[in-house]
């Protein structure tokens, strides 16, 4: 993400909607300092519900916020034609959203999905009313 791009929008849309860092910080729920840090640019990694607060704010979308660069290289799909098919019809903010939810997932420790459907532990043992027996 371009962190330089995304401080000049969240700056030129504060100044667009005539609101003080102190207004922008209230509505974000961050005090005033840290939008000046978001604006200089100097923020590191930041916060997905910062970014939300600050596209609400602002009347954008995240994905406006964010910017369409930001979301180049993860919207590389596979062969799968279903999931083409149901990404082409998605509006744009809504794929940024589920570009957020994927890095989401990733970010997690793998969970054995089947295990947890059957109700068993990761020894096999049955604990649940799904599982056989």
């Amino acid at each position: 993400m371009d962190m330089k791009a995304v401080a000049a929008r969240i700056k030129e849309g504060r100044k667009r909607k005539r609101m003080s860092l102190r207004q922008l910080g209230q509505k974000v729920g961050i005090a005033h300092s840290y939008v000046s840090k978001y604006e200089d640019g100097v923020v590191g990694e930041p916060r997905l519900s910062h970014l939300e607060g600050f596209a609400a704010a602002l009347d954008m979308s995240l994905y406006e916020l964010i910017g369409r660069e930001a979301f180049e290289d993860d919207h590389r799909i596979g062969d799968d034609a279903e999931f083409r098919r149901m990404w082409e019809v998605l509006p744009a903010d809504e794929r940024g959203l589920v570009v957020d939810f994927m890095r989401m997932l990733r970010s997690r420790p793998a969970v054995d999905v089947g295990a947890r459907v059957l109700g068993e532990s990761s020894e096999g043992e049955s604990h649940g009313s799904l599982a056989a027996g």
